[in-house]
């Protein structure tokens, strides 16, 4: 029984040394790949779906005035003879509402936009509408900036037929008939157009002009001339000045952020656009 016991003990010690030869001989697996969690706003939370980046604003502004030197150009016909309700209520009218220019030469109605240089982002819209209304035989406002998918409340404060007839280029992107006094209906632009035309197809002289805009970075001058385009961030900007009978001008301006810069914008009788 010993013999037996203690071959069955040599039996096991050559099989343990058999196999430990075996695993020696015997290469290694590979190790698993180990891939990187992926970056997520959160440590140990699921991937969020990608963010759009918000335009960057700032303290910087961008004020000055816009002027016209030259003799002015002469004001087109309106025919408004034709229409006896139109005539009396445009009986105080500016004579050329497309072209009104202060004593200082200073110009009112021209749209002032940052053109190039805008941080990239997305700039929401305001849901606040901006208003056109139809005020004795004419637009108010004539001249007006509003951004993409901002709301534009038309309004008729005549007691007699308008329409207003929005065009990007030769494209007519909405039109909406406002039979009497106190209609009022909402439209949006849903693309940037510098400028959009506005028409009156019942009265042929009524004419506004909107600058629809993605990002805020935009004025409209005043009587005097002044304007401001306020909360941009430090840097260089193409600041891009148009008006209906003038044509445009450009001018490229640095300002820091916190700071405030003035320029003037200055239209010439020499450089009128061809007709």
């Amino acid at each position: 029984m010993k013999k037996i016991l203690l071959a069955l003990i040599g039996l096991s010690v050559v099989l343990v040394a058999a196999l430990v030869l075996e695993m020696r001989d015997k290469p290694a697996p590979a190790p698993e790949p180990v891939t990187a969690p992926a970056l997520t706003q959160g440590v140990g939370k699921a991937a969020a779906p990608a963010l759009v980046t918000v335009g960057a604003l700032g303290a910087a502004a961008i004020t000055g005035t816009v002027t016209f030197r030259g003799t002015p150009p002469p004001a087109p016909e309106k025919f408004s003879s034709a229409f006896p309700g139109c005539a009396k209520a445009m009986a105080d009218a500016p004579a050329d509402p497309g072209l009104i220019l202060a004593k200082s030469g200073g110009v009112k109605n021209v749209f002032v936009w940052v053109r190039d240089g805008v941080p990239l982002g997305n700039y929401r819209a305001p849901a606040d509408p901006v208003r056109l209304d139809q005020r004795a035989c004419e637009y108010e406002p004539r001249v007006f900036g509003i951004r993409v998918g901002q709301p534009l409340e038309l309004a008729n404060s005549d007691s007699m037929l308008h329409n207003v007839h929005a065009f990007h280029g030769a494209s007519t992107v909405f039109n909406a008939a406002l039979a009497n006094a106190g209609m009022s209906v909402t439209k949006k632009f849903d693309g940037a157009e510098v400028m959009s035309r506005i028409t009156c197809d019942v009265h042929p002289w009524m004419r506004a002009y909107a600058g629809v805009m993605t990002h805020p970075f935009y004025s409209v001058s005043a009587a005097d001339g002044s304007f401001a385009i306020k909360n941009l961030p430090g840097g260089t900007y193409t600041i891009s000045a148009w008006h209906e009978r003038l044509g445009r001008v450009v001018q490229n301006v640095l300002v820091a952020d916190g700071a405030s810069k003035a320029i003037t914008l200055e239209f010439k009788s020499d450089e009128l656009p061809q007709k």
